[in-house]
């Protein structure tokens, strides 16, 4: 698992908080997810200025085109500093495939924080996928008397 400490610019923190669909408001799963995906772009613009991004909605998150290198990742942001393992969630059948396949899973810490961290995990050498039964909570909605 390679881990990368990674350190924003003041006005690439700032333009991220004023951002109303991934600003620090009111924090929610959506917009930390989102708020990941606009972190790994940082990250591979830094190291190349010319990257080019793709959302493929496929079961991947994020499709990075720097120079004739094309990849897909999967990201997973989280509000807190370490890993959180008991959060890490795939959810739906086209992401846990091709995480199977080989495809890099994008772990960012501290997505809120000016220095978050990334690890860039692969399954079955860093971490494997447990199946679990999950369940929609839903409202029952009484008729009024």
């Amino acid at each position: 698992m390679e881990e990368i400490k990674f350190k924003l610019k003041k006005e690439e923190f700032d333009k991220l908080n004023r951002d109303p669909n991934i600003g620090e408001g009111s924090i929610n799963a959506s917009k930390t997810g989102k708020r990941a995906v606009e972190l790994v772009k940082l990250y591979f613009l830094r190291k190349d200025p010319n990257c080019n991004f793709l959302i493929p909605g496929n079961g991947s998150d994020l499709e990075i085109t720097c120079g004739n290198i094309t990849q897909r990742i999967e990201v997973k942001g989280t509000v807190d500093t370490k890993s959180a393992w008991a959060k890490l969630i795939v959810s739906g059948e086209p992401s846990h495939k091709l995480l199977e396949d080989g495809l890099p899973l994008y772990r960012v810490c501290g997505v809120y924080n000016d220095e978050p961290v990334i690890f860039i995990m692969q399954h079955g050498s860093d971490f494997e996928m447990v199946p679990e039964v999950r369940w929609r909570v839903k409202q029952i909605k009484k008729e009024k008397s």
